[in-house]
């Protein structure tokens, strides 16, 4: 029969009492001694412990060994973030968040918020699939998506230069928004344009500064030298109460001088006076009759250059070339008032340099005899008219007008009337305290009676001077 029974956890001999005796005994409870003594609890030599029986009251160390098989690991929070000396390469809790500090004890946070906390330089785990925002090279990306951009919806934006302490410019909506709206910006011009807004918040650029009627001078957008003219200004668009006080450099309330004599005058500009407006008219053409003699009325000049031509003479050649109002006669002359164009007009000179006066034989403003042509002021004399006596024409009635035409009911003639002169405006540069020659145009002389009816003489014209 044996003498010792194997224990079941580390086989040691354990003898038997009664049965093993003397020195058997003794070796057999050194040998369960000698096993004891070099026990690890490993498997088959001893019991394994179980956490009931650890007391761990210090750091554990695993030997660099790896942990495994294990379910869950459970920090016990930490109300900051470790910050020790031995605190490296170690993961911990902080309130409810994972952190980890590095080798160089950098503590960083792993989750933040219930997700997962971004990388450096980055926002993640936001809650739109993968929208995100990073910042790259010195710039912030916003995503929704992967390559998507975001919309961004903000307050006020500080725009600044991108060096240090640059002062900023803030964008702003307006005070008590009524209601949201969009701006869209516009393509880029090929060339410098003018920017527009519509009321749908498209912000274009259709608008050319085209240097030729448009201009910008010194950062000034205005109208270029010479860029309105008649093309742009329609008949009568200006109102003299929307003309500003001063035209052309000079007051519309300016001093005045006027001529309306023929003669020759002497103009001495003020001392303060650069510029001058002359207005002027020539002489009226006479009125016609059967003799020779009715006269062209002279012109008038400032310093030596026409400001005003005189009208021509009423005429009483068959075939001649007639003025405005001609008309034909039922007897055997026909008779023409004074041309409406000056003969031989200098190019440039408006064709419409005088009013024609009306031709005989129910001639305008008077028959038989033709009327004189109205001038800018004043009308033309009327044309003789007696009934079957010879009839003289009347003289111009205002500045630069026509005299009539006679009737010489004895040889059936019914002359034409002399041209009214038309009224021309000039501005002169001047030197103050300098003198310059005015010469009025005289009036032409009714043509000679024949011995019967004179034509009416044409009126002195006139030169008027603002400055």
């Amino acid at each position: 029969m044996a003498n010792t029974i194997l224990s079941p956890n580390m086989d040691m001999p354990v003898p038997i009492v009664g049965v093993d005796f003397g020195p058997d005994w003794a070796q057999n409870l050194n040998a369960c001694l000698s096993i004891i003594d070099g026990h690890n609890h490993s498997l088959g030599t001893g019991v394994q412990i179980t956490p009931n029986g650890l007391n761990i009251n210090s750091d554990l160390t695993i030997q660099s060994n790896n942990l495994t098989f294990v379910r869950t690991v459970r920090f016990a929070p930490q109300l900051a973030a470790l910050s020790g000396p031995s605190d490296v390469g170690c993961i911990y809790e902080v309130g409810v968040d994972l952190y980890y500090n590095d080798g160089n004890g950098n503590q960083i946070r792993i989750t933040q918020g219930g997700s997962v906390a971004g990388a450096s330089g980055t926002i993640t785990g936001l809650p739109s699939g993968t929208a995100s925002a990073s910042y790259s090279s010195g710039t912030f990306i916003f995503q929704s998506a992967t390559n998507v951009p975001a919309t961004m919806d903000i307050g006020s934006l500080i725009v600044r230069n991108e060096t240090a302490g640059a002062n900023g410019v803030t964008i702003s909506p307006v005070n008590s928004l009524g209601a949201s709206y969009n701006l869209i910006l516009p393509t880029l011009p090929s060339s410098q344009k003018i920017m527009t807004l519509d009321s749908a918040g498209n912000i274009t650029a259709p608008y050319t500064v085209d240097g030729s009627t448009i201009v910008i001078t010194s950062n000034v957008i205005g109208v270029a030298a010479g860029g309105i003219g008649n093309t742009q200004l329609a008949a009568n668009a200006v109102q003299v109460g929307n003309i500003a006080t001063s035209v052309f450099g000079l007051s519309l309330n300016a001093t005045t001088v006027t001529y309306s004599s023929a003669g020759t005058y002497t103009f001495v500009a003020p001392a303060t006076c650069t510029r001058i407006i002359v207005e002027a008219c020539g002489g009226g053409g006479g009125g016609g009759s059967t003799g020779s003699g009715a006269g062209q009325g002279g012109n008038s000049l400032f310093n030596g250059i026409i400001v005003g031509r005189g009208g021509s003479e009423g005429i009483y050649t068959n075939g001649a070339s007639g003025g405005v109002g001609t008309t034909a006669s039922n007897n055997t002359d026909s008779y023409f008032g004074g041309n409406g164009d000056y003969p031989n007009s200098n190019p440039g000179e408006d064709s419409l340099s005088f009013i024609g006066g009306a031709g005989g034989f129910n001639g305008v403003g008077g028959s038989p005899g033709g009327g004189g042509g109205a001038s800018d002021y004043g009308d033309g004399g009327n044309g003789g008219f007696g009934g079957g006596i010879n009839a003289g024409g009347q003289a111009g009635q205002g500045p630069g007008a026509g005299g009539g035409g006679a009737q010489v009911a004895a040889n059936n003639i019914y002359a034409g009337g002399g041209a009214g002169a038309k009224k021309w405006t000039r501005i002169f540069n001047v030197i103050g305290g300098n003198s310059y020659t005015v010469i009025v145009g005289a009036g032409g002389a009714g043509g000679l009676s024949g011995g019967y009816a004179a034509g009416g003489a044409g009126a002195d014209g006139q030169v008027i001077i603002y400055y």
